[in-house]
């Protein structure tokens, strides 16, 4: 859990472009090949940032978030579907009562389970 939230801290914090930004500012062969610490200061940010992420770059060739291995989602894309349109059409109802009526519907979802994936939508909100 500490894991999943740490990678969406990261990544909201350093959005995607600004992470292809570095690798093109550092290494990329018709960037400015710019120094790590020229990178961060005219991105705002911390040098060691830079540098995690030149190494994920130059090790993968990409920037792009990798799968975690552990615990595997409790919930299907279909179930979160489902989920997400009870939100919507109670928004104004409680973490229990949305619980209660998913529960009619099959989907037994813990409070801290909705809460995640409550975050997680709210998430990719801002980033849409």
């Amino acid at each position: 859990m500490a894991r999943i939230r740490l990678e969406m801290t990261r990544l909201h914090t350093h959005t995607l472009k600004k992470i292809w930004d570095i690798a093109f500012l550092s290494r990329h062969e018709r960037g400015p090949h710019m120094s790590n610490a020229d990178t961060s200061r005219y991105l705002r940010i911390g040098e060691s940032t830079v540098r995690n992420w030149l190494e994920r770059y130059e090790t993968t060739g990409n920037v792009e978030v990798e799968q975690k291995s552990g615990r595997k989602q409790s919930t299907t894309q279909k179930q979160d579907a489902i989920i997400q349109s009870v939100v919507a059409q109670y928004p104004t109802e409680s973490v229990n009562q949305i619980a209660f009526k998913l529960s009619k519907k099959g989907i037994k979802i813990s409070q801290t389970k909705f809460q995640t994936i409550g975050n997680k939508w709210q998430y990719e909100k801002r980033l849409a």
